[in-house]
């Protein structure tokens, strides 16, 4: 149950292969791959599509792809509508992905990895749920997304 966790930049880590097999992000990464080897992930939400950008990720590096979830977190933490718990709670995240680096390797993950990852976020969405009222949206946004964080809280 490998449902969260950056699991569609995970998956798409785990081929050499541009996603879904679209000729025009195939084109852009085969022509910018340059450009990607050095992209940060400020960088990759300027680009135009949601299909390069998959096909971006896809080309980044294990570093790249640990940095670009780095960044992400912290960017969210830095976010003053969060009060310091929910800043809290998001760098557990980040501590996660700090001390599992080998997850964004591309290679498949074993039976023992995956039951460690769906642990800690069962917990950790439990309480971004329960105690924060997050919305399962905004727990996408921040952990299975590299797109922007959403805020949205239950009965918003």
């Amino acid at each position: 149950m490998f449902f969260l966790l950056l699991a569609p930049y995970m998956v798409y880590a785990q081929t050499d292969s541009v996603c879904c097999g679209d000729s025009v992000s195939e084109a852009w990464t085969e022509a910018n791959k340059d450009r990607i080897a050095m992209m940060t992930r400020s960088e990759w939400l300027k680009l135009p599509t949601d299909g390069i950008r998959r096909a971006a990720y896809t080309r980044f590096t294990p570093e790249q792809r640990v940095q670009f979830w780095k960044d992400k977190l912290t960017d969210i933490a830095a976010d003053d509508k969060l009060s310091e718990k929910e800043k809290s709670h998001v760098m557990k995240l980040y501590d996660f992905i700090d001390s599992h680096q080998g997850l964004f390797t591309g290679k498949q993950i074993t039976p023992e990895q995956d039951t460690e990852v769906n642990t800690f976020m069962a917990g950790w969405m439990q309480t971004a749920e329960r105690q924060f009222r997050w919305s399962r949206q905004m727990v996408y946004s921040i952990a299975a997304s590299g797109e922007e964080m959403v805020i949205k809280y239950e009965n918003d």
